[in-house]
């Protein structure tokens, strides 16, 4: 017998180049009448380049169902991006590969690195599991 161990586990990968801030989908009116809103392309590639990241190095892998904790780094060679919407752009890009849906990333760490040097984004996404 004994207690019920509990499992601790993460995953962490390191996607380079210059973190891209998460913009607002452009809302617009097509010829025929309907209202339409596209996400801008950058924000696109820069979601599809951070899951590319993750599945290169997690091959395989099936998403989570359980609750997650997201912590990111960036390291950013401006001066004026804010944290918010660079860590949006790795949400977006990591919801449905790493975990199922928004509504299970419990805990966020973020933080960014005004830096000179080659600019790139840590991130490490860990969860609890009750060992079986």
């Amino acid at each position: 017998g004994g207690m019920t161990g509990v499992k601790h586990s993460r995953v962490f990968f390191t996607a380079k180049g210059e973190p891209v801030s998460k913009q607002r989908p452009r809302t617009y009116v097509t010829k025929a009448g309907k209202v339409q809103s596209s996400t801008p392309q950058k924000t696109l590639d820069a979601e599809a380049n951070i899951a590319w990241e993750f599945k290169a190095k997690y091959a395989g892998w099936e998403p989570l169902g359980c609750e997650v904790r997201v912590d990111a780094t960036f390291w950013t060679r401006s001066k004026v991006k804010d944290l918010d919407n660079m860590l949006k752009t790795v949400l977006d890009g990591l919801n449905g590969v790493v975990w199922h849906d928004d509504r299970q990333v419990a805990v966020i760490g973020a933080s960014v690195v005004r830096t000179e040097g080659d600019p790139y984004t840590r991130i490490e996404v860990s969860w609890v599991q009750d060992a079986a």
